[in-house]
């Protein structure tokens, strides 16, 4: 097994007593390679210290925020203030030495061609690219689910979506959302394969083909054998987290994810 296995700790406020308790989940579990953090709050100097000293033991990947940001917005100024967090997000992984960021492209207006979008969403990718590569973190863009919302068109939204982005930008990063394929009833397996060398992570958890996501492992109808069988044949070694809620849901998730693992 070449690749790294992790789990996600959420940080949505400054209560540090939070930070704890989930992080003391995490040290309950065997073989956690990684924490991928999803940062929807941006921790004060001190918090940050707190922080560093409570995950020391843990090499880190981080999510971006994606509430209220947009990289494909009408408004350039919308698209630009979320560029500026995003750079504080990339300042952030450098202070606490992760080694990816993580984040989604936001939604653009139902009136817009797909030439209007891949042109606005590319500008937005090629400076963040160009962050990232500047402070030696890698910046990856990640499919997540359709909008049920007619004015707004959440993008990218399947993997058609980031194989267009690919043709525009050939060099660009993937954080691959296997849940979110489900939900898009797509067949991940034929662009997990094509495109290995721009995909550096991969989310991880249950689902219903068409369906609800973020699921325990075991509730949905992924087929997670096969899944890790396909990693080994096409010699996938980058990073895949755990993307699932709650005490209870991680813990049986990750212990079923590691027995089909040692059975590999």
């Amino acid at each position: 097994m070449s690749y790294q296995l992790g789990v996600f700790l959420q940080i949505t406020n400054n209560k540090r007593s939070e930070w704890r308790k989930q992080v003391e989940v995490i040290n309950n579990l065997s073989g956690v390679d990684f924490i991928e953090i999803w940062l929807e709050y941006l921790p004060t100097e001190s918090e940050f210290k707190f922080l560093k000293k409570l995950i020391k033991n843990y090499s880190l990947n981080i999510h971006a925020p994606f509430i209220g940001l947009n990289f494909c917005s009408a408004f350039p100024a919308v698209n630009e203030a979320s560029i500026l967090v995003m750079e504080k997000l990339i300042d952030c992984a450098v202070k606490l030495k992760a080694k990816l960021v993580t984040y989604h492209g936001g939604e653009s207006p139902f009136f817009w061609s797909m030439t209007k979008t891949i042109k606005t969403i590319k500008y937005c990718i090629s400076v963040l690219s160009n962050y990232g590569r500047k402070k030696n973190i890698k910046v990856a863009i990640e499919n997540v689910t359709g909008s049920k919302d007619n004015l707004r068109i959440k993008f990218p939204s399947s993997l058609e979506h980031l194989q267009i982005i690919y043709k525009s930008i050939p060099k660009v990063l993937f954080t691959l959302d296997i849940g979110h394929t489900l939900q898009s009833k797509e067949n991940y397996k034929p662009f997990l394969k094509k495109h290995i060398k721009n995909i550096c992570h991969i989310h991880l958890h249950d689902g219903e083909w068409g369906g609800k996501a973020h699921l325990e492992i075991g509730k949905g109808n992924f087929n997670f054998k096969d899944f890790f069988t396909f990693l080994k044949k096409i010699e996938y070694n980058q990073t895949i987290s755990l993307e699932v809620w709650g005490e209870k849901v991680i813990r049986s998730s990750w212990k079923k994810i590691q027995e089909i693992n040692n059975r590999q």
